[in-house]
């Protein structure tokens, strides 16, 4: 007799399923990353509306002459600025449609978010002067389910 060179039925069925194995581990990492990369980019995504949302909301507040609305010691889902040396006043920042929108002197509301975002609360809290504190504006606002939120004194 002679030998013969190969692999035989066993060894070639140890061999799949070692490499099934192996490929199946390589889909499930490849699987996770690509999810994670996904989530990721949403939440960097809703980070960036939401700062940009802060930015806006602390520049209107800054040199402001007055806050309208809320009242001092108040709370409410509008905030309406008269600002200092700005010709389009008041300056009023609102949530509607989902959307948290601007207005400049009474004109058209621009929108500050995207559509890409879904705001289901904002809130402004006016702190009136007291005890050596300065008038204060408190925001908050949940964006795509995360909350934010800023605080800004105003100059005395």
């Amino acid at each position: 007799m002679k030998p013969r060179s190969g692999f035989t039925l066993i060894e070639m069925l140890v061999y799949l399923a070692l490499l099934s194995l192996l490929m199946g581990g390589v889909l499930m990492t490849v699987y996770q990353l690509l999810s994670d990369a996904g989530g990721t980019r949403v939440k960097v995504s809703t980070d960036e509306e939401a700062n940009f949302v802060l930015r806006k909301i602390a520049w209107a507040v800054g040199d402001a002459s007055a806050i309208t609305t809320p009242a001092a010691g108040a709370s409410g889902g509008t905030l309406s600025v008269t600002k200092t040396g700005f010709g389009s006043n008041p300056i009023v920042i609102s949530l509607s449609g989902g959307l948290i929108r601007l207005s400049r002197g009474g004109g058209v509301a621009a929108a500050l978010t995207t559509g890409n975002v879904a705001v289901t609360g904002l809130s402004f809290t006016h702190l009136a002067a007291a005890g050596g504190a300065p008038e204060a504006l408190q925001v908050s606002t949940t964006i795509n389910g995360r909350a934010y939120g800023l605080t800004r004194y105003l100059h005395q």
